[in-house]
């Protein structure tokens, strides 16, 4: 997901290629190099993974499997049946780790609020950090894959299960593509988006990389291959890796023109596959449009699936969604939610879809997230249950936000988590405003 610079509060998603290419790799294994006639680009990026409780669970093998998924994706030169081919080119832009995965303890594994954000991102180094969950990004709580401050060109963030995912490749591209100065287009819910029909179904090939009226102007893959970024992150010590001289990108060439394959309708998916997907920022609310009880049958099977455990957070999201807010669809949500998973992209998602069914109306879902969130024993849980009244945007949900938050100010507790608890319910009463005065879609719009 996408963000402005924390200034301006705006947040992002990207993701990264690996390979390798010997020649162009200079004695340090380091350096942005490239070869005119391979037309070859490098980034190795350093990457750490959060270490607490409990540790987000991902390997050396996790990442390469990654950072060999989005290259795949940019340098397959291919687009789908109903769009040009001359609409998508082979961009050889690769990714690699300079070093094997490290450990960080910043935070407690959520990405919450912009604050935290913050310090993942500037306070530690590397470049790439992965962290149990993401639950606010670009000023939304939510469920995210990942988030990335736009333009600042030393880190990124993504999450642990969409991370290890067949789409960890796609998803890596699109935050790189942030951290890289790339915008989410224009009227579109997303640049590399499995809903604008720019991802292939199976979240392995993208299909946007050239613009659409004119093949000389600047395209995606000249703004992922041709700048500068600090690859070791904002503490580390070694030096910028540039693009050679006089082919840095000037600001008003990171805009490029849209493709066609993103102004085209979106297609209504069967859910299975939908499902089998990820979103770049969150969900599309418009994306349950058209979707019934039958397709919740079917997303219900699939979360009992633990061979799709990585798909969860999806699953979850959609069933929130597409939900009515019954009895039975809350009860099961809930369920999720108290037994937990180390899945947390998937245990957050559980939450936030029960503040999507609020949102529709749901007595259930509303009475459950009211006792949820006022156990004694704070966290994560408590934490996203907060989000997801504020995203209910129910007058019932503020009363309860604003008695939950008089009583922390009571506390004598100065201990970080009760600090953190009292600046959540703070932000999850601005969030909720937002929601009530405007609606969920225009809450996720762009």
């Amino acid at each position: 997901m996408r963000s402005k610079p924390i200034a301006a509060s705006v947040l992002a998603l990207t993701a990264f290629i690996l390979i390798f290419t010997p020649e162009t790799v200079n004695a340090q294994g380091l350096g942005f190099m490239y070869d005119g006639h391979t037309n070859t680009s490098l980034w190795p990026l350093k990457v750490k993974t959060f270490l607490g409780f409990p540790a987000a669970n991902v390997t050396d093998a996790d990442v390469d499997a990654a950072m060999l998924a989005a290259f795949n994706a940019a340098i397959t030169d291919e687009g789908p049946p109903n769009v040009l081919p001359e609409e998508d080119m082979s961009c050889n832009v690769n990714f690699t780790r300079s070093l094997p995965v490290t450990t960080f303890t910043t935070g407690d594994g959520d990405v919450s609020d912009a604050d935290e954000i913050s310090a993942l991102g500037w306070g530690t180094d590397g470049f790439l950090k992965i962290v149990n969950a993401v639950s606010y990004c670009s000023d939304r709580l939510g469920s995210y894959a990942g988030c990335t401050e736009q333009g600042n060109r030393k880190w990124m963030i993504l999450a642990e299960a969409p991370l290890r995912s067949p789409a960890g490749g796609v998803l890596l591209l699109h935050e790189f593509g942030h951290a890289a100065n790339i915008d989410h287009t224009p009227g579109t819910i997303d640049y590399f988006s499995v809903w604008r029909e720019n991802i292939s179904a199976d979240n392995t090939h993208i299909y946007d990389f050239r613009s659409e009226n004119n093949p000389n102007s600047w395209t995606y893959c000249d703004l992922l291959r041709w700048d500068y970024l600090d690859a070791d992150g904002p503490m580390g010590s070694d030096p910028l890796i540039d693009n050679p001289p006089g082919q840095r990108l000037a600001p008003s060439q990171s805009i490029v023109e849209p493709v066609r394959a993103l102004k085209k309708a979106p297609e209504h998916r069967p859910i299975e596959q939908l499902a089998r997907s990820f979103f770049a920022d969150t969900i599309p609310v418009e994306v349950a449009d058209g979707y019934g009880r039958e397709d919740l049958r079917k997303l219900w099977a699939m979360l009992r699936d633990e061979n799709l455990n990585l798909y969860h957070g999806t699953i979850l999201l959609l069933i929130g969604l597409i939900s009515d807010g019954s009895r039975e669809d809350t009860e099961q949500l809930v369920a999720y939610a108290e037994q937990g998973s180390t899945n947390w992209h998937a245990w957050s998602a559980s939450v936030i879809g029960l503040g999507y069914m609020a949102n529709h109306g749901s007595a259930h879902a509303i009475r459950s997230l009211i006792r949820l969130s006022a156990r004694t024993a704070s966290g994560p849980l408590t934490d996203w249950s907060v989000s997801a009244l504020a995203l209910s945007g129910r007058p019932e949900a503020v009363q309860h936000l604003q008695k939950l938050s008089e009583e922390s100010q009571l506390r004598s507790d100065a201990t970080s988590r009760a600090v953190k608890a009292h600046s959540h319910l703070s932000l999850a009463l601005r969030e909720h405003a937002r929601v009530s005065a405007n609606g969920l879609k225009a809450y996720y719009g762009r």
